[in-house]
């Protein structure tokens, strides 16, 4: 995919993940007034300022591509394989999926048909077993007014936030469980929610889908008596999902 020096427009632009940012890069002003080198390096959709793309070049997609154990956020590691193929497609000039993980945007340069980009989501999406349906009439105005704003859109080389993010959400939920069968201190339940997380995040950042329970129960028996070891036992049998009431 090229990298045009009209990055520079997209100095104002700020890539927010909702209430939470994990490794937020940011264009320096300086940069603009000397040759990019390293900034060449970026996807481009890192990179260029949705809000400086005219409209016909934008193609929006509508996406199954949310979290199962955190349906409010998009899935960081399911969504990156998809958008790496699409950033590697020639003609196109970035890919972004919104916070949610309903929606998929992709820009073209000013030589690449809508059917181009069109194309180019159907293969990728096919190989990647996710259905993306292209977005028309008030559902594109609606998706586009919101990709413009720019909150909560990334790119692919920023999927890894939303596996943080999720990894997060779990490892609070596994602890409110703990807790809820037994006691835990507030420094006990912050150590074990930053251990489980880490253990997530590292998993979602190497796509293992492997289960974590014995790591995680390492975890909980360095830290835990046994009737809180019990309480973590049955919290990770009720699986990472929500359940019925929970967040």
């Amino acid at each position: 995919m090229k990298h045009s020096n009209q990055v520079c427009q997209s100095i104002g632009f700020a890539v927010v993940l909702g209430a939470a940012v994990f490794g937020q890069q940011q264009l320096k002003a300086e940069d603009c007034s000397k040759p990019s080198t390293a900034k060449q390096n970026e996807p481009a959709g890192e990179t260029i300022d949705p809000r400086a793309i005219p409209f016909e070049r934008i193609s929006l997609f509508k996406v199954s591509l949310q979290c199962a154990a955190a349906p409010e956020i998009g899935c960081g590691s399911r969504a990156k394989p998809l958008l790496g193929d699409l950033e590697n497609q020639p003609g196109l000039t970035g890919t972004w999926l919104n916070g949610t993980g309903t929606w998929l945007a992709v820009a073209g340069n000013e030589g690449t048909s809508g059917d181009t980009r069109s194309a180019a989501v159907r293969s990728a999406s096919e190989k990647r077993k996710v259905t993306a349906n292209e977005l028309t009439g008030s559902e594109r105005e609606k998706a586009l007014k919101d990709f413009h704003a720019g909150s909560g859109w990334r790119g692919g080389a920023r999927m890894d936030e939303l596996g943080k993010k999720e990894a997060e959400i779990i490892a609070v939920r596994l602890v409110r469980r703990i807790s809820a069968k037994s006691e835990l201190t507030e420094e006990k339940a912050n150590t074990l929610r930053a251990a489980f997380a880490r253990v997530f995040s590292q998993r979602f950042g190497k796509g293992e889908t492997q289960e974590p329970r014995e790591e995680l129960l390492r975890i909980a028996s360095g830290q835990l008596d046994a009737n809180a070891t019990a309480a973590f036992q049955e919290a990770v049998a009720a699986g990472y999902r929500p359940l019925a009431g929970e967040k």
